[in-house]
């Protein structure tokens, strides 16, 4: 066949079959045929120009998403009606993986044949590999040949980029992004056979193909850095996990989390190239609902940190305070400060009312301590109690204990029942009757 070839894929990352499903940062102006080989072998682009698989089969492609690239040995994909690639101006594009050695010529895309048979005169052009290097190979059917040539060798089992490109008046072969080398030449295409993976001249590929692209408009160095920093630089995705809300670079405030929503930056990229960015947003929201029970508030977060306010103090920390729930001392408006995710959010106010003492006949200080307890507590008298009766209620009023005594001014207070609110009911047949609120912790 010819002595070089011109390598031109163009990557295209995903996609279904219409255009409107493309990958943002694939160009499709011009766009003939696209590739991406998801499970098949249909164009993408919309434009119906579909391969048919001889003996390639399905294998997983750069990122081992599965049958997502072709492996070929010998065996083609055949693209119908060729007469769509008979381009004056083109851009080839794709991707390959391969260790293959020696001096064979190995087809990544083909649109070229010999006529007369035997005449060695071609005409066409063609992308692939030989001698190892990455290659373009244009040729005008009157024995004129361009050979052009990538200057590192592809055979090394990790996937390369190439790219083939004709501008009507010469050839460029690039590879990972960069030129590579280049060629004047002039030629006039005229129907022959295209296929991906071997040829005319049944010069097979052995190794894997993927996201072979072609365009009938020449791409700058812009579009093929995009396409190959695709997944890189180019379309880059801003993940960001905040609370509450995030105003983004475009300048709009976001919510609620969203991973669809993307940005162009002009000439931001590395190489002055416009810059999509998508944002990956992540709202992380904190629980800050609460339950009363009886003079105990209950957050609604699990597993995070608490703090207790109090409400009426300008939201003071309380002290010690830092459990799932709060039962409350005195009458007032307490609020839980939740930390979860890195994210910080006080709850509403909630009111406690009806604490302390609700009769007081006796007409005499006396009082409770510790107050909260672990479970002890003594109850003292200003002055010596003839008889009194000391009852100990819960928070629904029933009767847990009643003691008497006599000729005491103080007595210990045994609560062994679970934690939460208790009432001390002191009663003097003479004097009345008088109620304190204990807490158990």
């Amino acid at each position: 066949m010819k002595n070089f070839l011109l390598v031109s894929i163009v990557l295209f990352l995903a996609g279904s079959a219409s255009i409107a499903q493309l990958p943002d940062y694939l160009p499709t102006t011009g766009l003939v045929g696209w590739y991406p080989f998801n499970g098949n072998a249909d164009d993408e682009s919309g434009n119906g120009n579909n391969g048919t698989v001889s003996g390639a089969t399905l294998t997983d492609d750069r990122f081992a998403d599965v049958n997502s690239a072709y492996n070929f040995s010998a065996n083609s994909i055949q693209i119908t009606p060729s007469g769509a690639f008979d381009l004056t101006t083109f851009t080839v594009s794709g991707w390959i993986k391969t260790t293959s050695t020696g001096t064979a010529y190995e087809t990544m895309f083909s649109h070229w044949i010999e006529t007369p048979a035997g005449s060695y005169d071609y005409y066409g052009y063609w992308v692939g590999v030989y001698g190892n290097k990455a290659t373009l190979y244009l040729a005008d059917g009157a024995g004129g040949e361009a050979n052009i040539q990538s200057s590192a060798n592809v055979n090394d089992g990790a996937w390369h980029f190439i790219v083939g490109i004709y501008d009507g008046t010469a050839g460029y072969l690039y590879l990972d992004g960069n030129l590579e080398s280049s060629s004047a030449f002039s030629m006039v295409l005229s129907s022959t056979t295209t296929e991906i993976g071997n040829d005319y001249d049944s010069e097979a590929f052995t190794g894997d193909l993927d996201d072979i692209g072609v365009w009938d408009v020449v791409l700058d160095q812009c579009a093929i850095d995009q396409l190959y920093a695709a997944q890189l630089l180019h379309t880059g995705v801003d993940v960001q996990a905040v609370c509450d809300s995030l105003t983004w670079i475009d300048g709009n405030t976001y919510t609620d989390s969203d991973s669809t929503v993307t940005f162009t930056l002009v000439g931001g990229a590395y190489n002055g190239c416009d810059s999509t960015v998508t944002l990956n947003l992540t709202i992380n929201t904190v629980d800050v609902g609460t339950t009363l029970s009886d003079y105990t508030i209950t957050s609604a977060a699990v597993g995070v940190a608490y703090q207790w306010l109090n409400c009426d103090s300008s939201y003071s920390v309380i002290t010690g305070a830092t459990n799932a729930d709060y039962t409350a001392t005195a009458n007032g408006n307490y609020a839980v400060e939740v930390v979860s995710g890195g994210c910080t959010d006080t709850s509403d106010c909630v009111t406690i009312s009806g604490l302390g003492l609700n009769e007081n006949s006796l007409g005499q200080t006396f009082s409770i301590y510790p107050n909260p307890t672990k479970g002890k507590a003594m109850l003292s008298f200003e002055n010596e109690q003839n008889s009194v009766i000391i009852n100990l209620l819960s928070a629904t009023g029933e009767l847990i204990q009643s003691n008497t005594i006599s000729d005491a001014d103080r007595f210990e207070i045994a609560i062994t029942g679970p934690a939460g609110v208790y009432f001390v009911e002191v009663l003097d047949e003479v004097k009345g009757k008088s109620t304190l609120r204990v807490i158990k912790e």
